[in-house]
């Protein structure tokens, strides 16, 4: 079944703009500007289209419409950093990754396997369902830290915020307050912009594995994060 932001974007893609617009109060602040950025892009608004991409970017929630708008009509800042990342994404959506699913069904915890399906699944727009793979994975002790760490890395590079969101949740249950999975959640938090929330996931490691290396890179990220913003 469809999630209601796929509904209401396929309503603008047929044309529904009413019947999508309608659909508005079913969706999350961050939906809302993604249908808001179709609608626009819909009515060749292009000073509208490019201020709710340029939204979504710095927001950390992209996807290939947010980078063809950037890049279409031409972002003063982010249009060539958004070129380069359509083009990368495009080329990751066509990847083969047959073979990679092929090992994964014989070495359920291969690594490089999972990165180029992984990578799959997000280039093509599919990040909650990367998610709940390695969910799954996680459930059935067929992977352990490795592999969710390598989730929200993958998640991160394409920024897409939402799906990182529901990435932390399932670290939090997966392997509840141990270090490196607090440190790897701030590093995501800084890669949000949400410093608050990562200073709080260091103060939950407080001064447990102080010399491990995720924490020192992660106090190092808010620390410099922190100046940066002052």
């Amino acid at each position: 079944m469809r999630l209601p932001l796929e509904r209401a974007l396929a309503l603008v893609r047929e044309g529904q703009t009413t019947e999508a617009e309608g659909m508005r109060s079913q969706l999350e602040p961050l939906e809302q500007a993604r249908l808001d950025l179709a609608l626009a892009v819909r009515a060749d608004d292009p000073a509208r289209a490019l201020e709710l991409a340029a939204s979504l970017w710095y927001r950390v929630e992209v996807d290939a419409t947010v980078l063809a708008t950037l890049v279409r009509y031409e972002h003063p800042e982010l249009r060539e950093t958004a070129a380069d990342a359509l083009m990368r994404n495009t080329s990751d959506a066509a990847y083969d990754v047959t073979a990679a699913w092929r090992t994964l069904a014989t070495v359920p915890d291969d690594l490089d396997a999972w990165r180029d399906v992984l990578i799959s699944l997000v280039a093509n727009g599919r990040d909650l369902e990367a998610v709940d793979g390695v969910a799954r994975a996680l459930s059935e002790r067929q992977a352990d830290f490795g592999l969710w760490a390598l989730l929200t890395t993958t998640l991160l590079t394409y920024r897409r915020g939402t799906a990182l969101r529901h990435a932390i949740r399932l670290g939090r249950s997966a392997f509840e307050d141990a270090p490196q999975a607090l440190a790897t959640n701030a590093l995501i938090y800084v890669g949000l912009g949400e410093l608050a929330a990562a200073q709080r996931e260091l103060d939950v490691i407080g001064a447990r594995e102080a010399a491990h290396p995720l924490v020192v890179a992660a106090r190092a990220a808010v620390s410099e994060a922190v100046a940066a913003a002052r």
